[in-house]
């Protein structure tokens, strides 16, 4: 940066301002009016007083003062000047560096549109190539699309025929939970007809015990008028046998009370187990519909995959490479599942479980649970054991992880990861 160059003092006026101040401190002593004879022989002519005159301080300071700003007027005069001066020295440098930045920017842009001229002929080639390639996958999509169509025929016939074998299952189960329930209620009642009976010749019974007991108070008051000494005898006899035939009958009051319990135990028994067949019976259909609302899910991920596809050929590779990334991650979450199961004790390795394995950031597995059960509890324990004892699971990030991971269906089958 050059520096601003300072304001001279010009050197006259400096003289100027020491002599105007010579001059005022003369005048301030005095100013006389001499008017002396040079040769008086006469010593007695009497002496002129000499006037002196004081000079009016006022007015002097007052000249004073305009000088100062005369000099000052001046003095601001010749900075405004060198300050002109230098706005103008700057201007013209000011001028002279736009017009090379002119200059300047005119030569990049002319190197800009060169180079973007270039970069569009390159970018027409390129397009060109893309254009082929895109035609190329176009076809090649419309050929998977129209495997992928008939690949879904199949699957929805293949479904058809498990969801009619599952209706015919489940008519089969309905008839025969009918068929026990029925025999089940045919049994009971044939059980409380027979305690009915049993309950009636037993009141049946009583009544005649008593009337022959009461015929056998009669003739033992006859045998007591008769014979009172045999009588004593008999009667300590007939006491006895009493006794026992009493305790016999109540033990088989007893037995008949212990066979009502019985027969009412198990009527409550079957009343459980029929519940228990009733409860299994609506899990298996909850299991089979979660599972068609897994099937439908999956064939709406599905579409809605194919749709994407479908909106343009970089959508269309973009999901062609999730699909085998998605593929990759599921066959390395099924290695390490594999690996970290233990076959139950007694158990088989033929069976598969489906699972909704639901993971946080990471692979880290937050919940897992069956949605189709294998039939065998324990190994549908061991699948589940087994996910968390891999977790965290392998998985990728960003959308993937979001659109497919957070949350999906896991078939187990190790004997297929063999």
């Amino acid at each position: 940066m050059r520096r601003k160059p300072q304001p001279r003092i010009s050197t006259g006026a400096v003289v100027l301002a020491v002599v105007v101040h010579v001059v005022a401190a003369a005048l301030l002593i005095m100013t006389f009016d001499l008017k002396l004879p040079f040769f008086q022989s006469d010593a007695r002519k009497p002496v002129e007083i000499i006037d002196a005159v004081v000079v009016d301080e006022e007015q002097i300071e007052r000249e004073m003062q305009r000088l100062e700003q005369a000099e000052q007027e001046k003095l601001a005069a010749e900075q405004a000047r060198q300050a002109e001066l230098e706005r103008k020295r700057e201007l013209a440098e000011s001028q002279a560096a736009e017009a090379e930045l002119r200059r300047q920017q005119e030569e990049e842009r002319a190197l800009l549109e060169r180079e973007r001229l270039a970069a569009l002929k390159l970018e027409q080639e390129a397009l060109a190539k893309q254009r082929a390639e895109e035609q190329a996958q176009l076809a090649e999509l419309r050929r998977q699309q129209e495997e992928e169509a008939r690949r879904q025929e199949q699957v929805r016939i293949e479904a058809e025929k498990q969801r009619l074998a599952q209706e015919q299952a489940r008519r089969q189960a309905e008839a025969e939970r009918q068929r026990l329930e029925q025999e089940t209620l045919a049994k009971l009642k044939r059980e409380q007809a027979q305690a009915e009976q049993q309950r009636k010749d037993e009141e049946a019974r009583l009544v005649e015990l008593k009337r022959q007991q009461e015929q056998e108070a009669e003739r033992q008051a006859e045998l007591r008028k008769q014979q009172e000494a045999k009588r004593k005898a008999e009667e300590a006899a007939r006491i006895e046998a009493e006794r026992k035939r009493q305790a016999a009958e109540e033990a088989r009051l007893a037995e008949i009370k212990r066979q009502q319990e019985v027969a009412e135990r198990q009527r409550k028994e079957e009343e459980a187990r029929l519940a228990e067949v009733k409860r299994q019976q609506e899990e298996a259909r909850k299991l089979a519909e979660a599972e068609q609302r897994r099937k439908d899910e999956e064939k709406r991920k599905r579409d809605e995959a194919i749709r994407q596809l479908q909106e343009g050929a970089e959508a269309e590779a973009r999901a062609r490479e999730q699909a085998q990334i998605v593929d990759q991650y599921i066959t390395a979450i099924e290695q390490d599942v594999t690996r970290n199961w233990l076959l139950p004790p007694g158990g088989r390795r033929d069976l598969k479980t489906s699972l909704l394995i639901r993971l946080g950031p990471g692979g880290d597995v937050l919940d897992v649970h069956v949605t189709k059960s294998s039939g065998d509890t324990a190994f549908d324990r061991s699948a589940i054991a087994a996910v968390r004892k891999a977790s965290p699971l392998p998985v990728p990030e960003g959308e993937v992880f979001d659109r497919v991971f957070r949350s999906f269906n896991f078939v187990f089958e190790p004997e297929a990861s063999l």
